[in-house]
C-alpha cells in the first residue's frame, strides 16, 4: 500500500485533517468534508485466497436495496461511527424488516480522541466495543442530534440503546491488506455482511459527484493526502466496489461511489464486519403443564438460543380469572426459573399459559399450554360398529390430567334407542377399563357414545364420539 505520510502527517490523520504536502500543488483545494478514521493499532493481513476460492463466489453482489438513507456527517469525524452504527447496523436492522436508523453520535460521544472542534476521529475497535456491549440509541430517541459529540448519552438513552446491539466487530485486514483482500472482502458481502473500509483519502475521493463517481487508484496525487476515512461497502463487481458514504446526496452519485479494486488494494488500512445484530432469544424448549383441582405448573428448559445476549428472566402469562376475581395475570421470573405454579383457578376451566425468555433486546417468542384444571376428559375415544350382530365398541384412554385426583370408574352411556325400544342408557365400568360395548342397536341410527371420568368427590368433563351402524 503507498502511503506518503510523514509523522506530522499521521498526527493530522487523528483529527482528519489535512496534512502538509510534499510538494505544493497546483490543484485547487478539494471540498471540505469530516474525516474522522484513525489507522489501526494492530497489523493484520490476509494471506492468499484459497485455490478454489474466486470460481466460487457469484461475480457481483448488491446490498444496496436495504442501506439507510445517506447521511451526512458534516465537519465532525465521526466517520467510523456513520459506516459502523448509522450504516452497518441500520442495514441489518433494514435487511429484518425493521428499518431502525441509529445515532452514530451515541457512540462517537464517547470514544472520540480529543476535544477539539471535530473531536480527533476514533478507532474502528471502540466504535464496535460500544455497540456490542451497550448497543447504540435511536436518532429519534437521542436527543443530541447528529453532530454534537460533548453531551455524553443520558441513563435513558443508554437503556435504549441496550435494545440495538450488535455481534463482535471482525476484521478481515487491519493496516495491510494482504494477497487475499479481495477474496476476504467479496466472501463476506456474498454471505449478506457489509464491510467497513478504512482507507487514505485524497482530493480525488473528495471531488467524487454525480458525473464523476469512480476513483481508480491511478486517480490519487499522493501530495493531497487528507486523512483517514470510513465508509460502508454494500456491493462488489469485476471493476470494484460500491460505497456508501457519510457526506449527504451531493456527494458523488448520491451518496454512493465506486472505488475499484487497485485503490481497495493500494490504499485501504482496514476491512470489518459484523455477523449481525443481537436478537430476541428464541422460545423456550420443553415445555409442559400439569394441574391439580385450582392450580396449574408449567415447566420448561432454556431456548435453543439466546440470540446472541444471556437470557436475563422469562416471562410468563395467563389468560381467563381466577377466583379472587383477577383477570389475566403476569410475571416475569429471573433467568434461573424452570417452572411456575399458577393457584386460585376455578376447576373444570380451561386456562391459556405462555412463557418466553427475555434477554437485553427483549422479549422473545411465547410457547402456550393450555390446561384445563381439576379431573380432565377421557381421550382418543374411538367407537366401531357391526350392523349383523348390533354390538358397538368404544376405547379410550385416561385423562391427560387429574387434578392430583384418583379416577375410580367411568361412566359410559349412549343416546338413542335400541332394537327393543330401550331410550337412552348408561352404566359405570371400573376405573382400569379402557372398552365397552353396546349391544342390541339398530342399523342406520346415529348414535352419540360418551365417555366419563368419576373421583370420589367429582365427575370430570363428558367426551363424546359419533356412531351409526
Amino acid at each position: 500500500m503507498f502511503r506518503i505520510a510523514t509523522t506530522a502527517a499521521l498526527l493530522a490523520l487523528c483529527v482528519g485533517a489535512a496534512a502538509t504536502p510534499a510538494v505544493a500543488s497546483t490543484t485547487p483545494a478539494a471540498p471540505a468534508h469530516g474525516l474522522g478514521q484513525i489507522a489501526p493499532r494492530t497489523t493484520k493481513a490476509v494471506g492468499a485466497a484459497p485455490f478454489t476460492a474466486t470460481s466460487t463466489l457469484p461475480s457481483s453482489v448488491d446490498l444496496t436495496p436495504w442501506t439507510m438513507p445517506v447521511g451526512d456527517q458534516g465537519q465532525v469525524g465521526s466517520c467510523v461511527e456513520w459506516a459502523i452504527d448509522y450504516g452497518m447496523m441500520g442495514w441489518y436492522s433494514k435487511r429484518l424488516g425493521k428499518p431502525t436508523p441509529l445515532a452514530p453520535m451515541y457512540v462517537y460521544s464517547q470514544v472520540h480522541l480529543s476535544n477539539s472542534s471535530d473531536g480527533g476521529g476514533s478507532y474502528s475497535q471502540d466504535a464496535y466495543d460500544i455497540g456490542t456491549r451497550q448497543g447504540v440509541d435511536t436518532r429519534d430517541h437521542y436527543w443530541q442530534g447528529g453532530s454534537s459529540f460533548t453531551t455524553p448519552p443520558t441513563w435513558s438513552e443508554k437503556l435504549s440503546a441496550a435494545h440495538h446491539k450488535a455481534f463482535a466487530g471482525q476484521y478481515l485486514y487491519s493496516g495491510v491488506p494482504g494477497s487475499g483482500a479481495v477474496w476476504a472482502i467479496k466472501t463476506q458481502l456474498a454471505q449478506g455482511h457489509p464491510v467497513a473500509l478504512g482507507f487514505e483519502a485524497y482530493d480525488a475521493f473528495m471531488r467524487l459527484d454525480s458525473t464523476h463517481y469512480t476513483l481508480d487508484a491511478n486517480d490519487i496525487d499522493p501530495y493531497t493526502y487528507d486523512g483517514g476515512h470510513e465508509v460502508l461497502i454494500v456491493g462488489y463487481n469485476a471493476s470494484g466496489v460500491r460505497i456508501q458514504n457519510s457526506w449527504g446526496t451531493s456527494w458523488g452519485q448520491k451518496g454512493f461511489a465506486n472505488l475499484h479494486w487497485n485503490f481497495v488494494e493500494q490504499y485501504s488500512d482496514e476491512a470489518s464486519y459484523i455477523p449481525g445484530l443481537v436478537a430476541t432469544p428464541s422460545v423456550p424448549m420443553h415445555v409442559t403443564a400439569s394441574n391439580t383441582a385450582s392450580t396449574e405448573t408449567l415447566t420448561w428448559a432454556p431456548p435453543v438460543s439466546d440470540g446472541g445476549a444471556p437470557v436475563t428472566g422469562y416471562h410468563v402469562t395467563r389468560d381467563g380469572t381466577d377466583t379472587r376475581g383477577v383477570g389475566a395475570w403476569s410475571t416475569t421470573l429471573p433467568a434461573t426459573a424452570r417452572s411456575v405454579t399458577i393457584r386460585t383457578l376455578f376447576p373444570n376451566t380451561a386456562y391459556h399459559l405462555r412463557v418466553s425468555a427475555i434477554n437485553t433486546i427483549g422479549s422473545g417468542p411465547s410457547h402456550t399450554a393450555t390446561v384445563t384444571t381439576g379431573l380432565g376428559a377421557a381421550r382418543y375415544l374411538h367407537a366401531s360398529g357391526d350392523a349383523a350382530t348390533g354390538l358397538a365398541t368404544v376405547s379410550w384412554t385416561a385423562p391427560a390430567t387429574t387434578g392430583g385426583l384418583a379416577i375410580t370408574r367411568y361412566r359410559v352411556a349412549r343416546t338413542g334407542t335400541d332394537v327393543n325400544g330401550g331410550g337412552p342408557w348408561g352404566t359405570v365400568v371400573s376405573a382400569s377399563a379402557r372398552t365397552f360395548s353396546f349391544k342390541l342397536l339398530r342399523v342406520g341410527y346415529p348414535y352419540s357414545i360418551t365417555v366419563q371420568p368419576i373421583t370420589a368427590t367429582q365427575s370430570g368433563p363428558v367426551a363424546a364420539v359419533a356412531l351409526t351402524l
